[in-house]
């Protein structure tokens, strides 16, 4: 909507919806400011998925469900991976590097390894 408006995509838009959907389907998208349908917006991957019409509430619950059920420490540290924008392997290995020990000596993770051996459910906490 940006280009109907004269402004330009903020938010980092410019470089976000590039890795989402492709630098061609985004240079159309931001270019033409065109409206799309959801069915066209799930085939070029803007968003994750669809759900029946009134349903969204209910799924967002579920998926919320889904993140609750993960350590919070270890979606912080995937969350901050993914917001550097990670280059390449080496960028990896050394996120991994300098992360995990840290992850590994957390309340979570001594949490779920004890779940694992006695085949339960680990509770977090968030340390």
């Amino acid at each position: 909507s940006f280009a109907k408006i004269g402004l330009l995509p903020d938010m980092g838009l410019l470089y976000t919806l590039p890795l989402r959907v492709g630098l061609p389907k985004a240079r159309r998208l931001m270019m033409t400011a065109r409206t799309i349908a959801a069915e066209e917006a799930a085939a070029i991957g803007l968003v994750d998925e669809l759900t029946v019409e009134g349903g969204a509430l209910e799924r967002a619950l579920e998926v919320a469900a889904e993140f609750e059920a993960s350590a919070p420490l270890s979606l912080a540290a995937i969350k901050a991976a993914m917001a550097q924008g990670l280059a390449g392997i080496d960028d990896v290995a050394r996120f991994e590097l300098n992360t995990v020990p840290g992850l590994a000596n957390t309340d979570d993770h001594l949490a779920a390894r004890k779940a694992f051996l006695e085949k339960t459910q680990a509770v977090f906490v968030g340390r």
